[in-house]
């Protein structure tokens, strides 16, 4: 069995045994689905075996493959393919751009000259440090080299002028860290966290999935986060038991890249809340600039998956 077909079969066994305690069902045309099921976290789908076998739903790596995660869920081809070049691309710029800045890594640039009459080379630019010196380099593919060789750029080589262009990624996305930490919890978790007795929690996840799908800026979500881990020893996630005002969940993200790690806590709604007035008093909290915080907080052991 191939890991597309044990994380459905998992999760399946996960969705039914939730919805016989909650006492829902999946229908089609007004009769109950009984097949074994797979709903996508993401697009709400429902999914039968023939949808992992057929690759209609796909493995989604968490954090993103490129920054070190490993596949933990399965979600629709659609949502991860679109999400692979939005979401996943703007983390993966994000933590270049921060290597970047230290030294440590390199960062996609396009090369232009009009002096030595070429425009648009694409290359890797580094700065750093070698040998405790200033290291200045710029690499490119053997193609273009060539490119630049024909037209005589190495031949004729008496210096030059070049403009270097690149996109930088300032600030990170947090549509992303929401994605990562949401489907890092329903990893562990399952369908208890996003379904109860009254069908999806709208008011909390329902609003979390609505956010995470849609591209219109009006919708509102609380992304709130840290930069760095919470006090979880044995998880990476965790529940705020105390002060009750703050009870959220808590999860621990790691994003590694070029043998750096980036870390972060972030914040989703408790899983007993009908709303997101916790979250948002969190957010409040943390956005005085107070990163001091006296909470209990209880390690999730739960693993579904295990």
């Amino acid at each position: 069995m191939g890991k597309n077909e044990r994380l459905f079969s998992v999760f399946s066994e996960n969705l039914k045994n939730n919805f016989k305690r909650f006492g829902l069902k999946v229908q089609h045309l007004e009769s109950d689905v009984l097949d074994a099921l797979y709903i996508c976290p993401i697009s709400l789908r429902c999914y039968t075996i023939e949808g992992s076998k057929n690759r209609d739903l796909t493995i989604e790596h968490v954090p993103p493959e490129s920054l070190g995660g490993k596949g933990i869920v399965l979600t629709s081809k659609e949502a991860n393919n679109m999400d692979g070049q939005t979401m996943d691309k703007k983390l993966l710029n994000y933590f270049k751009s921060e290597n970047f800045k230290t030294g440590a890594g390199e960062i996609d640039v396009v090369i232009s000259s009009d002096q030595l009459e070429f425009n648009g080379v694409k290359a890797k630019f580094t700065v750093g440090e070698k040998n405790g010196k200033p290291l200045v380099k710029l690499s490119s593919s053997m193609q273009n080299i060539k490119v630049l060789d024909f037209k005589g750029l190495f031949e004729n080589w008496d210096g030059g002028k070049f403009n270097l262009k690149w996109q930088q990624q300032v600030n990170i996305d947090k549509k992303a860290l929401l994605k990562c930490a949401y489907l890092t919890v329903f990893s562990k978790i399952g369908y208890e966290l996003i379904f109860d007795s009254a069908g999806l929690k709208k008011g909390t996840y329902g609003m979390l999935i609505d956010y995470l799908r849609s591209s219109v800026l009006e919708i509102d979500f609380p992304i709130v986060y840290i930069n760095q881990h919470a006090p979880l020893n044995n998880s990476t996630v965790g529940v705020i038991t105390a002060p009750s005002e703050f009870a959220t969940f808590v999860v621990n993200l790691t994003f590694k890249l070029n043998g750096n790690e980036f870390k972060y806590a972030v914040f989703l709604p408790h899983p007993d809340c009908t709303n997101l007035s916790n979250l948002k008093k969190l957010e409040e909290l943390i956005t005085t600039g107070d990163h001091t915080f006296n909470f209990k907080i209880a390690e999730v052991m739960l693993d579904i998956c295990s």
